[in-house]
């Protein structure tokens, strides 16, 4: 085999006769990018000529297959921005979702909290910090208008002898009741509240005492007849009301002590009353 700088020609074919083989290295710039041969059966067939006609070629090919090697490059190029795109948008994607599913816990949980802070866990009334922003309001609004406001404070019996004779677990239940009968009776409008242990304050917008002592003692009369026997066997429950309506210019708190103080004297009266 001979070598020179841009052909190598006349080798014999591998297990046969001796023929001939002319092979054109293809250039760019310095740069191999492949090779150009023709082949014959005959020894020294090929010609100078022949042999720089197959150079031009080459010289001509050069150009076209650097371009498609760049092309090829370059479509590798695009093919791999293409997939790093797809995958850094699926990564936002997935970003944007878990973002947006923080910000729906985030909601929840705050609606979870402002729910907690406003709302008796056991009864799922109002609480008292609630309704003593409610009672504000409605005072004002009352006196702002001259409108009848009446509040009626509640008190379950010695309920804490329900605890001690019959457990927590009964005296929970006894308050989730006594809640439920209060709803049934109450009127959307009222605002209803857990305001103490077992101390329970329901507002009535556009209702004057009368009304709202006719409201009081239904209740009372209601919770009495309860059968309580559904929750435990010899069972009796009993509430005191005290009932006061808005005169004049009044704070809610002087309100509540008014509220208050019939209460307690439906209590030193006997108790099972409305005052």
């Amino acid at each position: 085999v001979r070598l020179g700088v841009d052909v190598a020609s006349v080798v014999p074919a591998p297990g046969g006769a001796p023929g001939s083989v002319l092979v054109v290295p293809v250039r760019r710039q310095g740069q191999l990018l492949g090779i150009t041969s023709l082949q014959h059966p005959s020894p020294d067939f090929y010609s100078p000529a022949d042999k720089n006609l197959l150079l031009e070629v080459a010289r001509a090919a050069a150009p076209a297959l650097a371009d498609a090697a760049a092309f090829e490059d370059l479509d590798g190029y695009r093919v791999g921005l293409e997939q790093r795109v797809a995958e850094r948008t699926a990564e936002l994607e997935r970003v944007a979702r878990e973002r947006e599913k923080l910000v729906e816990d985030l909601a929840a949980a705050t609606a979870l909290l402002t729910r907690q802070s406003r709302e008796d866990v056991l009864t799922g009334l109002p609480n008292r910090r609630h309704f003593d922003e409610r009672l504000a309001e409605e005072v004002a609004r009352a006196q702002r208008h001259h409108h009848p406001l009446s509040l009626v404070l509640a008190d379950l019996d010695h309920f804490k002898g329900i605890n001690d004779s019959h457990g927590h677990a009964i005296g929970d239940e006894v308050l989730r009741q006594v809640a439920a009968l209060i709803r049934r009776h109450c009127r959307a409008a009222d605002i209803i509240a857990r305001y103490g242990g077992e101390e329970f304050a329901l507002l009535m917008p556009e209702t004057p005492l009368e009304g709202a002592a006719r409201l009081a003692e239904d209740l009372r009369v209601a919770l009495e007849r309860h059968a309580w026997n559904s929750i435990q066997p010899g069972l009796q429950v009993t509430m005191s009301f005290g009932v006061a309506q808005v005169v004049r210019v009044a704070e809610p708190a002087v309100l509540v002590g008014y509220a208050d103080d019939l209460l307690y004297l439906a209590k030193r009266n006997g108790r099972n009353r409305v005052e």
